[in-house]
């Protein structure tokens, strides 16, 4: 009898097998028939076959098949209603039976060939709670099938649906006509330059866009130019189609090193998730059918320069017109390699850097490419100024990690900015200003000034407690979202992480991190922080974050939807994994885990079940978990305050997460500016719901912390201090301005701020009351 050690190791043996598959250059053919031969030979299953599902028609087709008769692939297909294949769809569930002719659903096939199969297993591909196709084994003897069996199927059709739907990505954009790749020209797209004399110039010149990364900055305007513009390419024949063809070839392969190369060069200052960008280009530019497209349009004649330039500008526009944010900056990722194989092409190669970048630069550009982005002097720029991008785009995230301020989203007032202009970037408002009066210019000068007196006295708080005047010392936390983060997390000499985001690691990747990925991701977090405590939150995704490979709904109330642990405990391959590599990173330091949006005792219960579960695995495979981790939950609803007394009993900790406690709480959307003033962390009902939170937690002796932006808000740390809370959990730059004011007050006159604040009866009465006593204390 096979051991379990023994099946574990196959099973792995698969799936490795399978991810190299789908991580090899091929066609969506060759990789489908390679898929379904290796499922079949490992599972000694007589046949294997694959459906996928054309959701306009409702029908599954016939898409692989080894086994029956392959020539019958992409004849075969039924409605979803039809045969035991659509019945896996309808149940979205595994589907195994063992005498298959005898079964209601059954459906033949003439000239199928599968007339001699008896026992049948099937498992849907499902990605956002929606049906992608059905993996198929069959057998010709009668037999029943393991749990084993059904779980690697189910795990293998898992690594299968990110690759079918990034197919099925690029086939639709070719259905609407977006991507006629090899046939006409496709639209040039001009980008009216107006002149910056013409623009009229707003009162003290000011800028507004959206904040990509946070900071305050001044200097002297640096206008980057694209040394290649894709739209003023002109169309070329060539004389040697070979010749062109071998020549794209030699290009892709130089842009392939000089990408490998860029990330070598920047490893250590660049995160896991920055690094992501650079393995996507990789990713795209090893992309055979990308690169059939562009060899067919050099075939019919076309140069390669103007082939690279087609499929380009054709994939731009598609994912520019995507809804989707996370797609549409795919858009940028095709720019950059699409022009960097057009530079090597015509052998002018990019520039690495601006030679004539000077000291205290604000780069101005319509856009910036990633890899136009790492090449430059970092020492030497002091912000950015961008008509395009957003927040997550990776000019944003690339900013973030060099701790840079970023303005974009501009628009065409970036066009008002000259070379050498005077720039005061303000990233703590959305806000620049170009040329700013003298006057404008004096008092920032004052502001920055006074900041650097902040920071001396701050960076002398650094090594110091937080601790009030009569010696009753806090806890402050740091949030973290990005490695970026954590590398910076030492300047503030946090006690410990009270929040890590996991969902920033996931939306870096453009797939499903796997297992061995995510626990040397969460290794190297507990090793940094070293015998710290550590809280590190699981996926919280939906809302307004959104996975490209987690099919996730469009839903009229995001917020209220289909999200956070709702979504884990749904998908529970994505939660397994993340459980599996948090345990496994246990053993490296002092970890919490800390389960997202928790309403009632079912869930939490069903969360911890599955933890304990994945817990008892790793160590019948023999590998060793931490027995000090901690298990504990967000108390971010109503429910969960009310039923708080139940909860506390099932886990080691509690934390606060006061940003959506209070839109919960207030019914508001915070983003909805009709309604955002209603948005107040000084309304009475939340500072009841949190005292007693503490009664709660002080009752059954465990600690709770606050992790929202109250944590970190001077009116609010110190009553919160009052009445009860130990613990603070915020950015890290806001540590040393918290602990500047704890050590300015008394806990007598903490406490004293806190039970007047619960006397009081609205946000005013209580915003006025904190205002005169905070200028008092500083």
């Amino acid at each position: 009898m096979e051991s379990k050690k023994s099946k574990s190791s196959k099973q792995l043996s698969v799936l490795e097998e399978i991810c190299e598959i789908l991580t090899q250059p091929h066609d969506h053919e060759e990789m489908l028939n390679s898929v379904v031969s290796l499922v079949k030979k490992r599972l000694a299953a007589d046949v294997c076959s694959l459906y996928l599902l054309d959701d306009a028609k409702k029908r599954l087709i016939l898409k692989a098949t080894l086994g029956l008769n392959s020539q019958k692939v992409g004849q075969v297909s039924m409605a979803v209603e039809e045969g035991i294949t659509g019945l896996v769809v309808q149940r979205m569930a595994p589907v195994a039976e063992n005498n298959v002719s005898s079964h209601p659903r059954y459906k033949y096939f003439p000239d199928l060939r599968e007339e001699e199969v008896n026992s049948f297993l099937g498992v849907p591909l499902i990605s956002r709670k929606k049906a992608l196709g059905v993996l198929i084994v069959q057998y010709q003897t009668v037999r029943e099938f393991s749990r084993d069996e059904i779980r690697l199927m189910v795990t293998i059709a898992s690594q299968l649906t990110g690759v079918i739907l990034n197919a099925e990505l690029l086939q639709s954009i070719e259905e609407q006509g977006r991507c006629e790749f090899t046939q006409g020209q496709s639209k040039k797209k001009t980008i009216a330059v107006e002149d910056p004399q013409s623009l009229k110039h707003q009162r003290m010149n000011l800028l507004k866009g959206i904040i990509g990364s946070a900071g305050m900055s001044s200097g002297k305007a640096y206008i980057l130019q694209d040394t290649i513009d894709l739209d003023l390419l002109e169309q070329e024949s060539c004389e040697n189609v070979e010749a062109e063809i071998q020549q794209f070839h030699h290009a892709l392969q130089d842009s392939i090193d000089q990408i490998s190369h860029l990330m070598n060069r920047v490893k250590d200052s660049l995160s896991e998730e920055d690094s992501a960008i650079f393995h996507a280009h990789l990713m795209i530019l090893d992309d055979r059918a990308i690169g059939k497209k562009i060899v067919s349009l050099i075939q019919e004649g076309n140069s390669a320069v103007w082939a690279v330039r087609e499929v380009t500008c054709k994939y731009i526009e598609a994912f520019s017109n995507m809804e989707d944010p996370y797609l549409r900056e795919r858009a940028m990722d095709m720019k950059d390699i699409g022009r960097r194989v057009i530079a090597n092409l015509q052998g002018t190669h990019l520039p690495v850097g601006e030679p004539g970048l000077k000291e205290n630069s604000i780069i101005v550009a319509e856009d910036i490419t990633p890899s136009q982005m790492i090449s430059l002097d970092m020492d030497k720029v002091n912000g950015f100024i961008l008509a395009n991008g957003g927040k997550t785009s990776h000019v944003s995230l690339l900013a973030k990690s060099y701790d840079i301020p970023a303005l974009v989203g501009v628009g065409k007032q970036i066009y008002k900015i000259k070379e050498q202009d005077t720039i005061l970037l303000n990233c703590q408002e959305g806000m620049a200003l170009y040329n700013p009066a003298p006057e404008i210019m004096q008092e920032y000068s004052r502001v920055f000034a006074q900041k650097e007196v902040d920071k001396l006295e701050i960076d002398s708080l650094r090594d110091l407690p937080a601790v009030t005047t009569d010696g009753k010392e806090i806890s402050l936390l740091a949030n973290i979202g990005l490695i970026s983060d954590l590398k910076r997390v030492d300047q503030y000499k946090p006690m410990g992480v009270g929040l890590y985001r996991t969902e920033f690691y996931f939306l870096a990747h453009t797939k499903q991190p796997t297992e061995e990925e995510q626990t040397a991701f969460y290794t190297r977090v507990l090793q940094q922080m070293g015998d710290r405590p550590t809280k590190i939150r699981t996926l919280d995704v939906g809302g307004d974050k959104f996975l490209p490979y987690l099919e996730q709904p469009r839903e009229q109330n995001p917020f209220l939807g289909w999200r956070s642990i709702r979504m884990s405990l749904d998908l529970q391959g994505v939660f397994r994994t993340q459980l599996r590599s948090l345990l496994r990173a246990s053993v490296h330091g002092d970890l919490g885990i800390m389960f997202p949006m928790i309403s009632g005792l079912e869930e939490l219960r069903q969360a911890k079940a599955i933890l304990e579960e994945e817990r008892c695995k790793l160590l019948e495979e023999g590998i060793a978990v931490s027995e000090t981790y901690q298990v504990g939950m967000m108390v971010e609803v109503p429910s969960a305050v009310y039923t708080a007394e139940h909860l506390i009993e099932e886990v080691d900790f509690f934390s606060l997460g006061t940003n959506d406690l209070i839109q919960y709480t207030l019914a508001v959307d915070r983003n909805n500016p009709k309604v955002a003033k209603l948005y107040d962390s000084l309304h009475p009902a939340i500072w009841k719901m949190i005292h007693q939170l503490v009664c709660i937690t002080e009752k059954a002796g465990k600690p709770l912390s606050i992790c929202g932006e109250m944590a970190s808000d001077p009116l609010c740390a110190i009553p919160l201090i009052g009445i009860g809370v130990r613990n603070l959990s915020m950015i890290s730059p806001t540590i040393p301005v918290i602990k500047k004011i704890i050590r300015k007050v008394s806990f007598v006159e903490a406490q004293r701020m806190g039970q007047r604040v619960l006397e009081l009866r609205t946000p005013s009465e209580i915003r006025s009351y904190l205002q005169q006593e905070l200028a008092e204390i500083l």
